[in-house]
């Protein structure tokens, strides 16, 4: 799977459709990291929203494209968003630089907050696991203030050292799965 970019295509611009008879959908539409799975749940999303304007509007090309867009436009550009903000936190990351300098709104509090309480914490979890699964809109978890301000609760009340969910390197996972391994 090389080559892969984060890439998001718009069909409506200033509230006009750009092709009439086009009804674009999956990564054609909107492709992200395949780290997050959401090709098919975006595919799906759009395809359902596509059957529903052709039924609602069947011989209305303009107000099919924009039903489409008014149904799915925002959640597949805020996915698009989330995913190019966490890869570029990435690249900070492995350049040695700051990964987040905002943890109170967008990919930041995500990443920076709310994946690491949902490490500790199942309410967190619950909520986290529902944004990441799409079963929740992009702007849902960001919104949930409850859980937003759970998380935070949920780090400051716990210890660093019990917070810290780094992954294993190459080299410890070897080991570990060498230990398992019966002689």
């Amino acid at each position: 799977m090389g080559q892969e970019r984060n890439t998001h295509r718009r069909f409506i611009v200033d509230g006009r459709p750009l092709a009439r008879r086009v009804h674009v959908i999956g990564d054609a539409r909107c492709q992200t990291d395949s780290l997050f799975a959401w090709g098919c749940a975006n595919a799906l999303q759009t395809a359902v929203a596509v059957v529903d304007a052709m039924a609602d509007h069947p011989r209305d090309d303009d107000a099919q494209l924009l039903a489409v867009e008014a149904q799915v436009g925002d959640e597949l550009t805020g996915r698009f968003r989330y995913a190019q903000a966490r890869d570029r936190a990435a690249l900070r990351a492995a350049r040695g630089e700051q990964r987040w300098t905002d943890t109170e709104t967008g990919a930041g509090l995500i990443d920076g907050v709310l994946w690491p309480a949902a490490a500790i914490d199942p309410a967190v979890f619950r909520a986290v696991t529902r944004w990441e699964m799409q079963l929740d809109p992009v702007d849902g978890l960001e919104a949930n203030h409850e859980i937003t301000q759970r998380a935070h609760q949920v780090l400051a009340d716990t210890d660093p050292k019990d917070a810290d969910v780094t992954m294993p390197t190459r080299d410890q996972l070897a080991a570990m799965i060498a230990a398992t391994i019966p002689a």
